[in-house]
């Protein structure tokens, strides 16, 4: 099976199976203390005064895990802990209740035809039953009830366009929506940083403290792990080797003898072979899921990464920041399948986790330091900007005429100047900026220098120079992909609308959520 997903073809094929599988596992167990223990354990809730029973509840609970993972692919598991899978299911369960009572049909062939249609079953371009089939058998999933899953779906999209049939945009808002997007603005501005202002006479020890007291989450140490791991390294090419080949500037002949062909079939079979040994070593770890043991039995090197934690690994290790993320998801003594990085296969295995905490003052006493003097810093340069801009504001109310970049100057700012640009632009200095974009948009001939606006960077006064409006002879070109954006947009706000009533009129009785209330009160309780 290892050998098997090394085939790119098929891993990308079957990786989103697996991947169902093992979160399905999860997801079963994850809820399934929700729903036993005292009271009835067959009962989930209740929705419009109907009974939805715990195979019920589950069922729908196993297609929305399904879809999400659809909608979201690789990011599922680290979106997982928001997604609040339980609240979708009751909102799925909610749909469905609503589109059977308006008596919405799905009929076979349009069952056939989404499965048919779906990307995930499809090899070379077409649908495949063996792909399909095999799917199927990796999820554990009856065919028919996967089948009655995708009905499901369907019945709510039939749903969807039933309650937003009704909404349409102007040519007004498409024409508007058109110049908001393709407009530009260039703007001169002042940005007054706060590092200038940053000094040690301003610090206080009573003042440090208090400032950690307020906002403790602030200096919160990550959660971090501590990682064992052994490295089968690809082998290196020889000098000459790689010297021939950056000397061939073409490429040769049909009729010349290529000095180099089958070399990339020996790179492939030698990296080949440590996949292989890795594979073998990891089938031994199987057995004995000790690395450092197993490891040692082959006459391996076994090393240590000391403790990192997610936002900053160790990236001399020459491991994918990916791999980073897979690795720091592991269980503790948890030995994954090998990973295979630019420098050669990695088996790791999590040796200590330890778990985010607020440490004491003393234990961050310097960084509480730096952030205090920053934020006396940042209380300087804010007031020094607001008396900058008075004075700005005050010559351009004696003299219209008044130069910005010479105020500026006068004043001692630093002067920078943006190039035309449109909403959602990265910008030199400044980045993308929400509050810096809507305060230049906003500026007009008769209002041209904005308020201070804040910034990572430091305070900012912003100054027209122009504003450029959209080429109205452009919109038929964009007419059409803004009008269905904007459509998509009222749609989906018309059906959020229409949930909130539908979940208002089911007077939800969730079982689950008190039981889970109850069970933390006993805990809580019994400590």
């Amino acid at each position: 099976m290892l050998k098997l997903f090394r085939n790119k073809e098929l891993k990308k094929k079957f990786i989103w199976a697996v991947a169902i599988l093992i979160i399905l596992s999860f997801g079963f167990f994850g809820t399934a203390y929700l729903i036993t223990g005292k009271g009835n354990p067959d009962i989930a809730g209740k929705i419009f005064r109907q009974t939805v029973s715990r195979s019920d509840f589950l069922d729908a609970y196993r297609n929305v895990e399904i879809q999400s993972l659809m909608q979201y692919g690789d990011k599922f598991h680290e979106l997982k802990p928001y997604l609040n899978l339980e609240s979708r299911t009751w909102d799925r369960l909610i749909l469905l209740h609503e589109a059977n009572k308006r008596k919405i049909k799905v009929y076979d062939d349009m069952v056939i035809k989404s499965i048919q249609e779906n990307q995930n079953f499809h090899r070379n371009g077409h649908f495949d039953s063996i792909m399909y089939e095999q799917v199927l058998k990796y999820l554990r999933v009856n065919p028919r009830d996967f089948e009655e899953g995708i009905r499901e779906n369907l019945k709510m999209q039939l749903l969807y366009d039933q309650a937003t049939r009704d909404v349409h945009v102007s040519a007004d808002e498409i024409a508007a929506e058109y110049q908001q997007r393709n407009q530009k603005v260039q703007v001169s501005y002042v940005l007054v940083e706060p590092d200038k202002y940053k000094n040690e006479d301003m610090y206080d020890e009573a003042g440090a403290r208090a400032h950690y007291e307020a906002n403790p989450p602030a200096f919160m140490i990550p959660a971090a792990i501590n990682v064992e791991y052994v490295l089968l390294p690809f082998p290196d090419k020889e000098p000459e080797e790689l010297d021939m080949k950056l000397s061939l500037d073409n490429e040769p002949a049909d009729d010349i003898d290529d000095p180099l062909a089958g070399e990339e079939d020996d790179d492939f079979a030698a990296q080949q072979a440590i996949r292989d040994r890795a594979d073998e070593i990891y089938t031994e770890t199987l057995i004995n899921p000790n690395l450092r043991e197993v490891a040692e039995a082959n006459s391996l090197e076994i090393k240590e990464t000391g403790f990192f934690n997610i936002d900053q690994p160790d990236m001399s290790l020459g491991w994918p920041f990916e791999m980073f993320q897979d690795v720091f998801r592991l269980t503790t003594d948890t030995i994954p399948e090998p990973f295979e990085t630019p420098n050669g296969m990695v088996l790791v295995n999590v040796t200590e986790r330890r778990d985010a905490y607020i440490p004491d003052y003393e234990e961050v006493k310097n960084k509480v330091k730096d952030s205090y003097l920053l934020e006396k810093a940042r209380e300087v340069a804010k007031e020094k900007t607001r008396e900058a801009r008075e004075k700005i504001t005050a010559a351009f109310a004696e003299s219209p005429a008044a130069d910005f970049a010479q105020l500026a100057k006068d004043l001692g700012l630093n002067l920078y100047q943006s190039p035309d640009f449109s909403r959602g632009q990265y910008l030199p200095i400044i980045g993308i900026s929400k509050e810096f974009e809507n305060a230049a948009f906003d500026l007009t001939k008769e209002a041209p220098i904005s308020e201070v606006i804040d910034q990572t960077k430091g305070f900012a006064i912003l100054y027209l120079d122009n504003k450029t409006p959209a080429d109205p002879e452009k919109l038929p070109e964009q007419r059409a992909a803004i009008e269905e954006a904007l459509l998509q947009e009222r749609k989906n706000q018309t059906f959020t609308e229409f949930m909130t009533i539908l979940r208002v009129e089911s007077n939800l009785d969730n079982n689950l959520a008190r039981r889970q209330a109850e069970q933390q009160a006993r805990q809580s309780t019994s400590q």
